[in-house]
């Protein structure tokens, strides 16, 4: 009987044993099983919203769409003050901040005569950005040429959009300058003894002043000056990535002498109607588009706008 009965105690303490294997098993194959995640989220620093991505542990993520901010450029995404590499795996909740600089920055306006030269002034300039790593352009070089220094020359009478980007398209900006024709001004009177005497003047044109023994004429014949018509500027920013389908966008922003200007209902370019709301234009009508736009803005007036493309 005991033999029979130690027999029995082993066979239920094997099986007691047997079942915490198991059941030890069993939880190490659900734990491991278990999938982590963690929730990626980006800090656009007043910029646009971009909205957080969840990720699989040791996985990458995307990088999303790059966020805009008014009178800033992106810089890309930083984590603890470096520039994340979206090819490291994700093993935490993390949150990237938006880094932003205000680029290069210009006088907006310039006014040369034919002949003149006058060199930019640039105000600031990115952080790592010197003026040794800026290429200049003009429009029309028919109208105003610009050396590798930022050396502009008038030409002809017109006006140009001088573009200024550092070497490796991050930075770009854009100045507009009005080529005049230099005129020679004389101013003739009469001195006490009656004879005429003249003088020669270059620079702006005035009118012609005449003299009789201090008396003047018609208020001094000079003609009041004209308000200047505002100057609009379009400027087309080539997107990094293409959407679905391989095709090239360009974002839009519109500026007023210099300034940003949102009192648009959309504009015109190249025969396509884009509207204020659409956000970009395909690379298929920029690419064959001009240097100008129908600008209509929000009263229903519609004005021409130069177009700058980056």
């Amino acid at each position: 009987m005991k033999d029979k009965s130690k027999k029995t105690t082993k066979i239920k303490m094997g099986v007691i044993i047997g079942i915490l294997i198991l059941i030890v098993l069993i939880f190490l194959l659900i734990k491991g099983c278990a999938i982590k995640k963690y929730t990626v989220k980006f800090d656009s620093d007043g910029g646009t919203i971009v909205k957080a991505i969840e990720v699989k542990e040791n996985e990458k993520i995307k990088k999303p769409k790059d966020p805009t901010k008014d009178g800033y450029y992106f810089d890309g995404w930083y984590y603890k003050n470096k520039l994340f590499n979206f090819n490291t795996k994700i093993t935490k909740n993390i949150t990237l901040k938006a880094h932003w600089s205000n680029g290069i920055n210009l006088n907006k306006k310039m006014v040369l005569n034919v002949g003149q030269q006058e060199k930019i002034e640039i105000l600031k300039l990115p952080n790592g950005i010197s003026e040794k790593d800026l290429i200049y352009s003009s429009s029309d070089e028919s109208i105003a040429i610009v050396d590798k220094n930022g050396n502009i020359k008038g030409l002809k009478k017109g006006k140009v959009i001088i573009t200024v980007k550092s070497k490796d398209g991050r930075y770009s900006s854009s100045i507009e300058v009005t080529i005049t024709e230099e005129e020679v001004v004389e101013e003739s009177s009469k001195n006490e003894t009656g004879q005429n005497t003249s003088s020669s003047k270059s620079g702006t044109k005035h009118n012609v002043r005449n003299s009789n023994n201090g008396n003047s004429g018609n208020n001094g014949g000079q003609q009041q000056e004209q308000p200047k018509e505002p100057s609009y500027i379009i400027y087309l920013t080539k997107r990094e990535l293409a959407v679905a389908g391989g095709a090239i966008q360009y974002d839009f922003r519109v500026e007023k002498d210099g300034s940003n200007f949102t009192d648009y209902l959309g504009f015109t370019y190249n025969g396509t109607p884009v509207g204020k709301d659409q956000g970009s234009v395909s690379s298929t009508v920029v690419n064959s588009g001009g240097s100008q736009a129908s600008l209509k803005l929000s009263n229903g007036t519609v004005v021409t706008a130069t177009v700058v493309k980056r």
